[in-house]
């Protein structure tokens, strides 16, 4: 299956479910059909290519608040190191 018919389908489910169109539905919805069609994307890999990388605390509070995208990975990783006081903050440089 090429991507362009999985864009026509990532298309037609988002008009028969009659979901507003956002930005991260369509994302969802892409990446639903590409998994459904077997075509492995980057992008639709979420926060599992970054998990690794983690130690166990940061992965268990990251387990805690349930991140799923890597946008609130992002958002999740900028909260917390604004939160460290300075010596907790030179352990991660």
């Amino acid at each position: 299956m090429t991507i362009n018919q999985i864009v026509r389908n990532t298309v037609e489910r988002l008009k028969s479910e009659g979901k507003v169109w956002t930005p991260d539905l369509y994302a969802e919805a892409f990446c639903l059909e590409a998994k459904k069609a077997g075509v492995k994307v980057e992008d639709c890999q979420g926060i599992d290519r970054y998990t690794p990388l983690m130690d166990k605390k940061t992965l268990d509070e990251v387990k805690q608040y349930r991140v799923k995208t890597t946008a609130e990975l992002v958002r999740f990783l900028i909260s917390k190191m604004s939160r460290l006081n300075p010596s907790e903050a030179s352990i991660l440089v």
